[in-house]
């Protein structure tokens, strides 16, 4: 695994497209990468794991990707500073209650602290169902990029598919600041929990020598 530790504040929004682009992550300031995921209870053997991206050129929409936005109308979403309130936290450990493994215990884990989600490289889609707060995706900023870092959502509305509904979101907010890409995070080659990430057209992957190419899409509708 390659970690490296940069003060978010600090980066200038194109060099955090440069790290993207190299298949790095990051959760506040904790940037890293890695091509193999050994979680016991997930791989009984390594899995080899794939940065993906979206390339908002050759992305459309999917049938069922419209009918989430459709079923979700009725919701206001924000663009906004990430500000962690009493509301986001029980929502957030109201969310955690869906994982029996690998159990997350705190946002700022993938957020990092105040001084590193409180800049213009970090940003939120709060979604709001009659002024109550049921879903948020926390978004790093680039230049040309956004990065997808971690969604949570009120288990309650789980008919809502607001885990994929967020993610649309994001894909909006790209292309409203005319933008290229939206980095998704890691999937593996085998199935895993993260297979809803290939359910997008315009899908490309790193091969982990510095390429990006197509990656065909999973359809189930």
């Amino acid at each position: 695994m390659d970690n490296l530790y940069i003060p978010i504040a600090e980066i200038a929004p194109f060099f955090l497209d440069t790290l993207w682009a190299e298949g790095y992550r990051n959760f506040g300031s904790y940037f890293f990468r890695y091509q193999y995921d050994t979680i016991p209870f997930y791989f009984t053997e390594p899995a080899a794991i794939i940065p993906l991206r979206i390339n908002i050129d050759k992305f459309e929409w999917a049938k069922s990707q419209k009918k989430i936005i459709h079923k979700n109308q009725d919701l206001e979403c924000k663009w906004q500073a990430i500000n962690i309130d009493q509301e986001r936290e029980n929502l957030f450990h109201k969310h955690k209650q869906r994982f029996k493994e690998n159990i997350p215990n705190n946002v700022r884990n993938f957020i990092g602290e105040e001084e590193d989600y409180q800049t213009d490289n970090t940003k939120e889609i709060a979604c709001y169902f009659n002024g109550k707060l049921i879903a948020v995706s926390f978004v790093g900023v680039g230049q040309n990029a956004l990065s997808s870092i971690y969604a949570m959502f009120d288990p309650d509305y789980n008919d809502r598919s607001l885990g994929v509904f967020t993610l649309l979101q994001e894909i909006e907010q790209v292309k409203k600041m005319q933008m290229q890409y939206l980095y998704l995070g890691y999937a593996h080659q085998v199935p895993s929990f993260y297979d809803y990430k290939k359910k997008f057209y315009g899908l490309e992957a790193f091969d982990w020598n510095g390429n990006w190419q197509d990656f065909p899409r999973e359809s189930n509708a």
